[in-house]
């Protein structure tokens, strides 16, 4: 089983990797932004809740979706 959280923001990919990830978009700024894609990165839930504020993070994650292969 691989169980994929995805956020839907201005494209929608799904990882074909056996980890857990998110897709986000350039609004998650800061040490998120992966300087060799420029504007979008791959990171885990897990990194997300660590590194970002509280009440951010509270605020994104009605918009996680879990999908299970």
């Amino acid at each position: 089983m691989i169980r994929v959280l995805l956020v839907f923001t201005k494209l929608l990919t799904i990882p074909l990797t056996p980890q857990t990830y998110i897709y986000h978009a350039n609004w998650i700024k800061g040490p998120f932004v992966n300087p060799r894609q420029n504007e979008f990165a791959w990171f885990t839930k897990d990194e997300l809740r660590e590194h970002l504020p509280k009440e951010t993070f509270d605020r994104l994650e009605p918009l996680f979706f879990d999908y299970t292969f």
